[in-house]
């Protein structure tokens, strides 16, 4: 009930309940959120049966602060300042800045990992509007549960809807939503989201009319949109709403200085996380950093950061704990690859 009504970010669950047929209600209403089940000493089929019927991951209790921190950031990430001093990344704070005040849409471009919903995040904050900043992701969502995760529905609109949903519009009132992945959005959907942009109305699934809509809208994409509209995959209607303003991020690897600012950072954010001491990175290590192509750019980065807080054990960090997901140093891959390193 507190779904329908006001949605939600996070699931947490008992593993001891029924976790896949919960799931398997909320897929029926078209409801999109991410859970995590949770048990004390669950047997280790309990825990499988739960991630295999589509929980995100297991917990088990009472939590570890590290498992629980990496757990729950997975799925719902704070905002955070938008930091860089290269020229390009200037500029696109300053313009986002002014833009703030308004409640103009606008379209925030860039490649996967280069920071857009913190850029969506700080536009928000400087728009000084009072209501929620909401995130809808559109990849990997089927269109009717995007619908219903967007613009809500009426009981009966289906097979399965049984009460009435509040849509992610509806639940930003006042505030912001954030589009991540825009160019997901399949044609229905693309019609539907440029009728409520037109009429500033939004209409739930089988109502029979609609109500006033007073989110700002910013929607990010990682592909050309103009690209999308040539080859007939994208409105041209819908881009010239949402691309009133545009915002491009640069790549991490164009950046300059700013990777050894953002690595020092996120060092210090760690550290405070895990109640270590600062370390700061020594001169091969603070090479290796800037002359690796970052193909994920700032995520990729924090990431890899991340796992160097835990695993250095000197008074620096040193290359050795630079390390991918599958333990890879960075400069031993930089060296493999070399110009041929995906960008």
């Amino acid at each position: 009930e507190q779904l329908r009504r006001a949605g939600g970010d996070l699931v947490m669950m008992d593993v001891e309940l029924d976790v896949p047929a919960f799931i398997g209600r909320l897929r029926a209403e078209r409801i999109a959120v991410p859970l995590l089940a949770c048990g004390i000493d669950a047997p280790a089929a309990r825990a499988v049966a739960a991630v295999r019927g589509g929980a995100r991951d297991y917990l088990p209790l009472p939590p570890d602060r590290e498992l629980i921190t990496a757990a729950i950031l997975s799925v719902a990430r704070p905002p955070r300042q938008m930091l860089g001093n290269c020229e390009a990344m200037q500029k696109a704070v300053s313009f986002a800045s002014s833009m703030g005040a308004t409640a103009a849409p606008i379209l925030i471009q860039g490649e996967p990992g280069t920071g857009k919903e913190v850029m969506a995040r700080l536009i928000h904050a400087s728009s000084q509007r009072h209501g929620h900043f909401l995130t809808v992701e559109c990849h990997g969502v089927a269109p009717e549960i995007l619908e219903s995760e967007l613009l809500g529905h009426e009981r009966g609109a289906f097979p399965g809807a049984v009460a009435q949903r509040i849509g992610r519009f509806d639940e930003a009132q006042g505030g912001t939503l954030f589009l991540r992945g825009v160019e997901a959005l399949g044609p229905s959907l693309q019609g539907r989201l440029l009728e409520t942009l037109q009429s500033g109305e939004v209409r739930r699934g089988g109502a029979a009319t609609g109500s006033r809509q007073s989110a700002r809208l910013i929607a990010s994409s990682t592909k050309d949109i103009r690209a999308l509209i040539d080859k007939g995959q994208f409105r041209a209607d819908l881009f010239a709403r949402l691309g009133l303003a545009e915002i491009s991020l640069p790549p991490l690897r164009e950046r300059g200085d700013d990777i050894t600012a953002l690595a020092c950072h996120f060092a210090a954010k760690f550290a405070a996380l895990y109640e270590l001491p600062v370390r700061h990175f020594d001169i091969a290590a603070t090479r290796a950093l800037n002359s690796f192509a970052w193909p994920g750019n700032v995520r990729e980065l924090e990431e890899t950061i991340h796992r160097a807080t835990l695993l250095s054990r000197s008074e620096c960090i040193g290359v050795d704990a630079l390390v991918h997901a599958n333990g890879a140093r960075l400069d031993q891959l930089q060296q493999e690859q070399g110009d041929d390193m995906p960008v």
